[in-house]
Protein backbone atom coordinates (compact mmCIF):
# COMPACT_ATOMS: atom_id res chain seq x y z
CA UNK A 1 0.00 0.00 0.00
CA UNK A 2 1.04 3.61 -0.50
CA UNK A 3 1.37 5.85 2.57
CA UNK A 4 1.58 9.63 2.26
CA UNK A 5 3.15 11.97 4.81
CA UNK A 6 2.52 15.72 4.81
CA UNK A 7 5.05 17.96 6.55
CA UNK A 8 3.66 21.11 8.12
CA UNK A 9 6.03 23.93 9.07
CA UNK A 10 4.86 27.19 10.64
CA UNK A 11 1.26 26.16 10.10
CA UNK A 12 1.55 25.49 6.35
CA UNK A 13 2.05 22.31 4.34
CA UNK A 14 5.52 22.61 2.82
CA UNK A 15 6.18 19.16 1.39
CA UNK A 16 4.89 15.65 1.19
CA UNK A 17 6.34 12.24 0.49
CA UNK A 18 4.98 8.83 -0.38
CA UNK A 19 6.42 5.43 0.50
CA UNK A 20 5.36 1.83 0.08
CA UNK A 21 4.37 -0.16 3.14
CA UNK A 22 3.13 -3.65 3.84
CA UNK A 23 0.02 -4.06 5.97
CA UNK A 24 2.01 -5.65 8.80
CA UNK A 25 4.59 -2.77 8.92
CA UNK A 26 4.56 -0.71 12.08
CA UNK A 27 4.46 3.07 12.27
CA UNK A 28 8.16 2.98 13.33
CA UNK A 29 9.15 1.08 10.17
CA UNK A 30 7.24 3.49 7.95
CA UNK A 31 8.74 6.47 9.83
CA UNK A 32 12.23 5.14 9.01
CA UNK A 33 11.33 5.07 5.31
CA UNK A 34 9.99 8.63 5.45
CA UNK A 35 13.08 9.76 7.38
CA UNK A 36 15.31 8.44 4.60
CA UNK A 37 13.28 10.27 1.95
CA UNK A 38 12.90 13.56 3.84
CA UNK A 39 16.34 13.79 5.47
CA UNK A 40 14.96 13.73 9.01
CA UNK A 41 15.58 11.32 11.86
CA UNK A 42 12.97 8.66 12.65
CA UNK A 43 12.88 9.92 16.27
CA UNK A 44 11.94 13.42 15.09
CA UNK A 45 9.15 12.05 12.93
CA UNK A 46 7.79 9.81 15.65
CA UNK A 47 7.65 12.68 18.15
CA UNK A 48 4.97 14.41 16.12
CA UNK A 49 3.41 11.93 13.73
CA UNK A 50 -0.36 11.98 13.64
CA UNK A 51 -3.37 11.23 11.55
CA UNK A 52 -6.54 13.28 11.91
CA UNK A 53 -4.98 14.94 14.98
CA UNK A 54 -4.36 11.64 16.79
CA UNK A 55 -0.73 10.93 17.75
CA UNK A 56 0.49 7.59 16.37
CA UNK A 57 2.34 5.09 18.51
CA UNK A 58 5.52 3.52 17.01
CA UNK A 59 4.34 -0.06 17.59
CA UNK A 60 0.93 0.41 15.92
CA UNK A 61 0.30 -1.36 12.61
CA UNK A 62 0.22 1.10 9.74
CA UNK A 63 -2.85 -0.65 8.26
CA UNK A 64 -4.85 0.35 11.35
CA UNK A 65 -3.78 4.00 11.07
CA UNK A 66 -3.80 4.86 7.39
CA UNK A 67 -7.09 4.10 5.72
CA UNK A 68 -9.65 5.78 3.48
CA UNK A 69 -7.20 8.19 1.86
CA UNK A 70 -6.05 9.74 5.13
CA UNK A 71 -2.52 11.11 5.25
CA UNK A 72 0.02 11.06 8.04
CA UNK A 73 1.05 14.51 9.26
CA UNK A 74 4.31 15.71 10.83
CA UNK A 75 4.29 19.22 12.32
CA UNK A 76 7.40 21.31 12.89
CA UNK A 77 7.79 24.71 14.52
CA UNK A 78 10.53 27.31 14.19
CA UNK A 79 12.67 28.25 17.17
CA UNK A 80 15.04 31.22 16.94
CA UNK A 81 17.54 30.26 19.65
CA UNK A 82 19.95 32.88 20.97
CA UNK A 83 23.00 32.44 23.14
CA UNK A 84 25.17 35.41 24.10
CA UNK A 85 25.87 37.08 20.71
CA UNK A 86 24.99 34.06 18.55
CA UNK A 87 21.68 33.12 16.96
CA UNK A 88 20.43 30.04 15.11
CA UNK A 89 17.05 28.96 13.75
CA UNK A 90 15.90 25.38 13.68
CA UNK A 91 12.66 23.48 13.08
CA UNK A 92 11.65 21.11 15.87
CA UNK A 93 8.79 18.61 16.09
CA UNK A 94 5.87 20.42 17.71
CA UNK A 95 5.39 17.65 20.28
CA UNK A 96 9.08 17.60 21.26
CA UNK A 97 9.96 18.82 24.73
CA UNK A 98 11.85 22.05 25.36
CA UNK A 99 14.76 19.94 26.64
CA UNK A 100 15.44 19.00 22.99
CA UNK A 101 15.90 22.70 22.16
CA UNK A 102 18.27 23.07 25.13
CA UNK A 103 20.39 20.08 24.03
CA UNK A 104 20.44 21.20 20.40
CA UNK A 105 21.48 24.73 21.42
CA UNK A 106 24.37 23.52 23.53
CA UNK A 107 25.67 21.45 20.62
CA UNK A 108 25.08 24.20 18.06
CA UNK A 109 26.83 26.88 20.13
CA UNK A 110 29.54 24.45 21.33
CA UNK A 111 28.81 24.94 25.04
CA UNK A 112 30.79 22.65 27.33
CA UNK A 113 28.69 19.87 28.84
CA UNK A 114 29.16 21.01 32.46
CA UNK A 115 28.35 24.63 31.53
CA UNK A 116 25.31 23.56 29.53
CA UNK A 117 23.76 21.92 32.59
CA UNK A 118 23.74 25.34 34.27
CA UNK A 119 21.84 27.12 31.48
CA UNK A 120 18.09 27.71 31.14
CA UNK A 121 15.74 28.50 28.29
CA UNK A 122 13.89 31.81 28.55
CA UNK A 123 11.06 32.92 26.29
CA UNK A 124 11.39 36.13 24.29
CA UNK A 125 14.34 37.77 26.11
CA UNK A 126 17.24 36.86 28.39
CA UNK A 127 15.14 37.96 31.37
CA UNK A 128 11.89 36.52 29.96
CA UNK A 129 9.96 33.77 31.69
CA UNK A 130 11.82 30.47 31.99
CA UNK A 131 10.50 27.55 29.95
CA UNK A 132 9.72 24.22 31.59
CA UNK A 133 11.91 21.79 29.67
CA UNK A 134 9.60 18.87 30.47
CA UNK A 135 6.71 20.50 28.57
CA UNK A 136 5.97 20.13 24.87
CA UNK A 137 7.04 22.95 22.58
CA UNK A 138 3.54 23.24 21.14
CA UNK A 139 2.18 24.93 18.03
CA UNK A 140 2.60 28.54 16.96
CA UNK A 141 2.55 30.19 13.53
CA UNK A 142 5.76 32.22 13.59
CA UNK A 143 9.33 31.65 14.71
CA UNK A 144 9.57 31.88 18.51
CA UNK A 145 12.57 33.67 20.04
CA UNK A 146 14.13 31.73 22.91
CA UNK A 147 17.28 32.53 24.87
CA UNK A 148 19.76 30.08 26.39
CA UNK A 149 21.00 31.92 29.48
CA UNK A 150 22.57 31.55 32.89
CA UNK A 151 19.82 31.53 35.53
CA UNK A 152 19.39 34.62 37.62
CA UNK A 153 19.35 34.70 41.42
CA UNK A 154 16.65 32.65 43.12
CA UNK A 155 13.68 34.76 44.19
CA UNK A 156 13.48 35.28 47.96
CA UNK A 157 16.83 33.75 48.44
Amino acid sequence: MKVTLEVEERGQLVRSAEVDAAEHDTVAIVAQRFADVLGLTPDELLEDLSIDGIHLQPHSAIKDCNGHGRHLRHRRVCIDLRFETEEARHLFPARAHWSRVHEWGCKKFKVAHDACANLELHEGAPDGPPLNEEKEIGHFPDCKAVWLVKPGPEPNG
